[in-house]
């Protein structure tokens, strides 16, 4: 299998990226620049790395109705980019261990929340859940739903025990990165090698790395 490169070596360069890749409403901006959220949400790597598993998840995504769960979801940025670009997606779960990260996620994707909870965060723990018969409690309601999709674009910031749970039958979508100079980066990755050394994946879909100013960030898709 080939391994696709972006090598996007100046911020401009990056900027072009997302401004042709990253399809999102003009709501979207509106609530980004509210001053709400903390902007390092919305940074132009994390914007590109974001569109770019968007572009390459687009091939892959399942073809009938499903759910996905997001995990580390912060804001949940990617909830309505998902859902808008993948029709038969009927709800985004946005799991994170801070209450205050999900009642922010929440409040981005509020007009998600009203609409039947087609987006929702979830505070647990995700190193603690079994992917396979997931539990969680939102609102007083027991969910025991099974998403047929795991995302995580923060591998870097947790050990992989996470990945034990997983079925075979559950897409994953994995993004890790080399930089060891932010605080919570207790776990990258310093190659698509040792990813798949962490996360061993029996049908991979797609493998790719993004060369940006400061890092690499690495991205698998597939099964295990």
């Amino acid at each position: 299998m080939s391994q696709p490169l972006i090598s996007l070596n100046e911020w401009d360069e990056v900027a072009r990226y997302v401004d042709s890749e990253f399809k999102y409403p003009a709501s979207f901006v509106s609530r980004a620049a509210s001053g709400d959220f903390d902007k390092d949400a919305f940074s132009l790597g994390q914007l590109a790395s974001k569109a770019w598993l968007l572009k390459e998840y687009a091939q892959y995504s399942p073809v009938r109705p499903h759910t996905l769960a997001l995990l580390a979801s912060w804001y949940g940025v990617l909830a309505e980019p998902l859902l808008i670009q993948t029709p038969q997606l009927e709800r985004v779960w946005g799991f994170d261990i801070y209450p205050h990260s999900v009642r922010m996620s929440d409040q981005f994707n509020q007009h998600l929340v009203v609409d039947g909870w087609r987006y929702k965060g979830v505070v647990d723990d995700i190193l603690t859940i079994n992917w396979k018969h997931p539990e969680f409690v939102v609102n007083g309601t027991l969910i025991d739903t099974k998403p047929s999709v795991i995302v995580n674009t923060s591998c870097e910031h947790m050990h992989e025990s996470w990945f034990d749970s997983v079925g075979t039958d559950q897409l994953v979508v994995l993004q890790s990165n080399n930089n060891r100079f932010l605080d919570g980066h207790i776990n990258i990755t310093e190659s698509l090698d040792q990813l798949l050394e962490k996360y061993p994946l029996s049908k991979i879909l797609f493998k790719g790395s993004m060369k940006l100013p400061l890092y690499t960030r690495y991205m698998l898709i597939g099964y295990k």
